[in-house]
This record gives C-alpha cells, sequence and structure tokens, in this order.
C-alpha cells in the first residue's frame, strides 16, 4: 500500500489543474493584449495629430495663396493706381462663394505668376496626398497615387472697411475651414488672417 500511495502523489504533480491553466492563460492575455491596446491607440493619436497638422499647413497655404496674389496686385499697383488690388479674387468674395487656388506657383521665384482662384462649393474643394508629385492636390477619386485623409478646404474672403470714412475697403479678411473624417467623425480647423491695403 506504501507504494500505491507514492504513485498516486507522484502523478498527481506531474499536470496543471484546469484553475492553474485558466488562470496563466488570463495572466498572459491580459500581459499581451494591455500593451497591444496602448499601441493601436498611440498609433491612432499619432494618425489623427498628422492630419490636424496638415490639415493647419494646408489652410495656412490657402492663407498664403491669397496673401500672395494680393501682393503681386499691389506691386502692379505701384504703377497703375487704376489697378485693383483684388484683381483674381472675386470669386472668392461674398456672393460668389468660397474658392480654391486651381495651380501651385513658386514664391521664390519671381517670374511665376500668384495662383488663380475658382470657385468651389464646400465639400468639392478637395485636397489630398499624392505619393508621386508629394505634394496634397485636388482630390481624383481615380488616381491611384492620392492616398491618406481627404481635406476639404475652401476659402472665403471679405473686405472690410476699417479706416475713416474717406478711405474705404482697405482690409480683407481671409478665412479657410478645413475640414476631414477620421475613423468616422468628422474634424475641423478654422484658419484667419487678415491683409491691408497700401493706401
Amino acid at each position: 500500500t506504501e507504494n500505491y500511495n507514492t504513485a498516486c502523489k507522484l502523478h498527481k504533480k506531474n499536470g496543471f489543474t484546469l484553475i492553474e491553466a485558466l488562470v496563466a492563460i488570463t495572466v498572459i492575455v491580459v500581459g499581451v493584449l494591455g500593451p497591444l491596446t496602448l499601441a493601436a491607440r498611440n498609433i491612432g493619436d499619432a494618425l489623427q495629430a498628422g492630419n490636424r497638422l496638415a490639415a493647419i499647413y494646408l489652410g495656412q497655404e490657402g492663407i498664403e495663396a491669397v496673401k500672395a496674389r494680393v501682393s503681386a496686385n499691389l506691386k502692379r499697383r505701384e504703377s497703375d493706381l487704376g489697378f485693383d488690388w483684388l484683381t483674381g479674387l472675386s470669386v472668392c468674395l461674398p456672393g460668389s462663394g468660397p474658392c480654391r487656388p486651381t495651380d501651385i506657383f513658386d514664391i521664390t521665384d519671381p517670374s511665376d505668376d500668384p495662383a488663380i482662384f475658382q470657385t468651389c462649393v464646400v465639400g468639392t474643394c478637395q485636397l489630398r496626398f499624392n505619393t508621386q508629385t508629394e505634394i496634397y492636390e485636388p482630390y481624383d477619386s481615380m488616381d491611384g497615387d492620392q492616398t491618406g485623409a481627404i481635406f476639404d478646404r475652401p476659402i472665403s474672403l471679405e473686405v472690410l472697411d476699417s479706416a475713416p470714412a474717406s478711405v474705404t475697403d482697405n482690409e480683407l479678411r481671409i478665412s479657410t475651414t478645413v475640414s476631414w473624417d477620421f475613423r468616422g467623425v468628422s474634424k475641423q480647423i478654422k484658419l484667419v488672417d487678415y491683409v491691408y491695403k497700401s493706401i
């Protein structure tokens, strides 16, 4: 009987019980899923931050395109006082709706003409990153080189009268609201800047 009792004791110590196995599996799952969940959330936060940064840059780019057009108009106005300082921007003024630049221009090249603007409806002023050209360009659903979030960037202008009664229309408010969707949630950033006409 002693041999039988010893054999039973040895047999009982050779394996894991069901409870021990479940506890071990639970510890492993919690230990692995915790960091994986945190990593997935961090990746999502990084993508959201990247989209937000891109939206800020796109909004600023749109504002700078308007400023470049105004600057070119004011430079031309130095030699031709009858030249309208808002030439090329009428499609962006109230009554015409928002607008967008139709081309990209090089501000470091004095021979390159500033942007030409065209009317667009909110929701159709869309831009998307092109991996071949490495710039944001008008969204084309058929272009396989475009990737990432689709940004909508309508630009609106408003002429303000901030001077004495003898001088009018010398201030221009430029505003753009860049919007995009991130995981089914609509996001947007609004930027506003001002340009003043030299008298």
